[in-house]
């Protein structure tokens, strides 16, 4: 066994060769070890999967809500409201808030109706939203 000065890391000789070892226990070095402490079964996997599609749909719903509500107060812009984290590099890329919306119909439609149900009335699509044709 060996170990270098000022350093946390351990060499230890085993049958199989030379491994480095830290010194955490939860510190695997080979992924076999990895998975089987962290195995779970394909149904639980497609459970979480969509869990994280449901949360991330419901992120993006709270999102159009907030430029709905920006566009309501007249202050929606490129950079406000400012995206949640995840949809920031794909808002940005599409040139900010205003652009992400117009490049999708669905984002468009999300809008207006979060628009229509923040002013408690039913607005035609046209004149929230006047299409580039």
């Amino acid at each position: 066994m060996g170990r270098y000065p000022d350093s946390s890391t351990t060499l230890r000789p085993t049958p199989d060769g030379t491994k480095w070892d830290s010194g955490n226990p939860y510190d695997y070095s080979d992924d076999n070890e990895r998975k089987i402490r962290v195995s779970i079964s394909k149904a639980e996997r497609e459970e979480f999967e969509k869990t994280q599609a449901k949360d991330a749909g419901k992120s993006l719903r709270s999102f159009v809500s907030q430029c709905a509500t920006a566009y309501a107060d007249q202050t929606l812009s490129a950079t406000f409201p400012l995206p949640p984290k995840h949809l920031r590099p794909i808002i940005v890329a599409a040139g900010g808030n205003v652009s992400w919306l117009g490049s999708d119909r669905t984002y468009r439609a999300l809008l207006v109706k979060a628009y229509c149900r923040l002013r408690g009335e039913e607005i035609p699509y046209e004149k929230i939203w006047k299409e580039n044709r």
